[in-house]
């Protein structure tokens, strides 16, 4: 049997990309909402959604704690891998062709912007509650989009039928709960979709009303969800800030957009530049490129996205990770709309800067996840010997992170993420700190305490 050459450099591609995810995902330590005690049920989720986030996240993160870390290990890199080539079906119109190596370079800058140019990847690739809520959230967004697409190339994923309908709807309220600024974003999405099909006096698959239907109900349960308003009441400058002027929270939210977009590489910027002095130069042409559309949709997607959390007081980075997936879709159908005007091989030179960048950030980057992992693995030996003494008070050394390439790459992790509290309740230790670290570089405050 021959070997096929061009098979063997994407299963390497494929392989060397999960395990690049799985050591990561396998070095990010547990934090406080791992150890929470929510057993994989219904009931669990029904707690979250009323008192913590209704978004379909949580039952994606309640289900990956069950089984523990090793699953989140072995399922994170299948599902960041699935969106990876779901986003080349939506850019290229069609699968990569593995029998070839044309469509190696492309894959590969996906994989490398979906890791480097999202907002906050320590939280929202390998944290597993993060990833649970951000990241495999817009895999399903993703397919959703190519569901879209495929209906609208007249290539329907799937024929109508009763178990499709019912299927789509169910889909189509898992979506409409995706979280805050998806949900906005995909309704919009379907809204616009169905809109177009009407002008084109087009006919739409019953399941679609099916599934938009779904959508609406998952939004309208979402935004019904009691969880907001208590979140809002947990600290006094959380519901000032939910209760200051739109003009105020307007504000607020334009300077972590811009924070997005540094977290994003400017690829949104960029992107807007490219296609306005493209559209400047050839605008009769580029006004009748299907990309050139689809990257101004992503753009102003992205922007949708993110301004959807003014209303959020103090929304977290990670909170942006939709928004800064969106500019990268963006992006790639900006090179793709620059590639067809002027015939240049966009993606093949974006390729061999992202090849530069990995290499020149590769070691800055998985540094602190391996520190990290080292930390962790020193205090689960100190629990460990505490388990072994008469008396069980125990100082846990706190945590320190290295600095990473930029301040999006750097982990977001410190030692409030394993509050004491929590760590005491699961280990049934009396866990106390025994020091700290100042600085960029960690030094040493006081002498550690011993376990007694």
């Amino acid at each position: 049997m021959k070997l096929n050459t061009n098979a063997v450099l994407w299963v390497l591609a494929f392989g060397a990309y999960a395990l690049f995810l799985a050591w990561l995902s396998w070095l990010y330590p547990w934090s406080s909402d791992e150890f929470l005690d929510f057993s994989p049920s219904l009931s669990s989720y029904f707690d979250a959604y009323l008192n913590i986030t209704p978004r379909a996240g949580s039952l994606l993160a309640i289900a990956a704690r069950g089984p523990g870390a090793r699953a989140f290990v072995f399922l994170n890199p299948l599902v960041q891998s699935a969106a990876a080539v779901l986003i080349f079906r939506l850019v290229f119109q069609r699968f990569p062709d593995f029998k070839t190596t044309p469509d190696l370079p492309p894959f590969l800058l996906i994989c490398f912007l979906c890791v480097f140019a999202v907002s906050m990847p320590n939280q929202t690739l390998f944290w597993v509650n993060g990833a649970c809520h951000y990241s495999w959230l817009m895999a399903a967004f993703m397919f959703f989009l190519v569901v879209l697409s495929a209906l609208y190339e007249g290539k329907a994923l799937f024929k109508d039928g009763r178990r499709a309908r019912v299927l789509m709807f169910f889909f189509g309220a898992f979506i409409g709960m995706l979280n805050e600024n998806l949900a906005p974003v995909g309704f919009g999405a379907a809204l616009l979709f169905a809109l177009l099909f009407i002008l084109q006096k087009r006919k739409l698959p019953v399941w679609f009303y099916f599934m938009f239907c779904g959508l609406c109900a998952g939004l309208a349960l979402m935004a019904a969800s009691p969880a907001y308003k208590s979140r809002l009441a947990l600290t006094p400058i959380m519901a000032a800030a939910a209760a200051s002027p739109i003009r105020v929270k307007i504000f607020i939210n334009l300077a972590y957009i811009n924070r997005a977009m540094a977290a994003n590489l400017a690829l949104a910027p960029l992107s807007a530049l490219i296609l306005a002095l493209a559209a400047a130069d050839k605008f009769k042409a580029i006004i009748k490129l299907r990309e050139f559309w689809l990257g101004l949709f992503f753009l102003f997607s992205g922007f949708l996205a993110a301004a959807a959390l003014f209303y959020v007081p103090f929304a977290p980075a990670r909170a942006f990770y939709p928004p800064t997936a969106f500019w990268v879709i963006g992006f790639l159908f900006t090179l793709k709309t620059f590639g067809r005007l002027y015939n240049f091989k966009a993606f093949k030179y974006a390729f061999y800067l992202s090849v530069f960048a990995f290499v020149l950030w590769a070691h800055a980057f998985v540094a602190p996840y391996i520190s990290l992992y080292a930390q962790s693995a020193r205090r689960a030996e100190i629990i460990k010997t505490a388990f072994k003494t008469p008396a069980r008070p125990v100082y846990l050394p706190a945590y320190y992170v290295l600095q990473g390439p930029s301040e999006n790459l750097t982990i977001l992790f410190n030692d409030a993420a394993l509050d004491r509290q929590t760590l005491s309740t699961y280990y049934k230790l009396d866990i106390k700190k025994g020091f700290a670290f100042e600085g960029k570089r960690p030094r040493l405050v006081r002498n550690e305490t011993p376990v007694v």
